[in-house]
């Protein structure tokens, strides 16, 4: 069993964003590639979870993306539990098909996350002996780029058995260190690294940092 994990977080819908926004390009490579290129080599294996109801094209497209990436880790491919249900509902899915000691859960769309704040959270969580380890940025906390023990996943399970949903809600029933802000910035100075693409907007935000632009929040 791998003793650590990378769980790409790639369900959802896209609504806001029209498209698969994990597979649209930055910097000329997709994001879900980017990140498995810039993940590989902090865990034992890459599991990237697709929607409940992804078909063959989709898999293949993604696929595509993470062979181009090259990663050494192996890959494992997964579906949501059950459709329409949020990111917890893919990091159950994970949990249930036997993951490392130890995950960093990632959203698949943020394009410029960060290996060295990725190798920083796995070292808090286990050194610290805590369920998880998340980074705070910008006044909050952010749960979908963060190192989960194997013991967040029994609370997971019972969490989603009582109809939760919100990651955040759930962070709350765990035994958690906070990374703060002032060390996140440590490992992150540009403040990129959890920035994610939710819509239109942040494509354009993300191509003009490719390109030089100035992050703004």
């Amino acid at each position: 069993m791998a003793s650590r994990s990378v769980v790409v977080l790639a369900g959802g819908a896209s609504r806001r964003m029209g498209h698969d926004k994990w597979l649209l390009p930055v910097g000329g490579t997709p994001v879900l590639g980017r990140v498995v290129r810039t993940l590989d080599g902090v865990a034992d294996e890459f599991v990237i979870v697709l929607p409940y109801d992804a078909g063959d094209e989709l898999r293949a497209r993604a696929d595509a993306a993470v062979r181009a990436a090259r990663p050494i880790a192996p890959v494992r491919w997964l579906a949501d539990a059950e459709p329409d249900s949020g990111p917890l509902a893919g990091l159950e899915a994970a949990y249930e098909a036997g993951i490392g000691e130890w995950c960093l859960a990632t959203a698949a769309d943020v394009p410029f996350a960060s290996s060295e704040l990725a190798e920083a959270l796995f070292r808090r969580c286990i050194d610290a002996g805590t369920e998880a380890a998340v980074p705070e940025r910008g006044g909050r906390r952010h749960p979908l780029f963060a190192v989960y023990a194997a013991g967040a996943g029994d609370r997971l399970r019972y969490y989603r058995r009582q109809g939760g949903r919100r990651a955040m809600e759930w962070l709350d029933g765990l035994r958690v260190l906070t990374m703060r802000e002032s060390e996140t910035a440590r490992y992150d100075p540009e403040g990129t690294a959890l920035f994610n693409m939710n819509t239109p907007e942040d494509y354009v935000r993300a191509q003009s940092i490719v390109d030089g632009g100035r992050f703004r929040r």
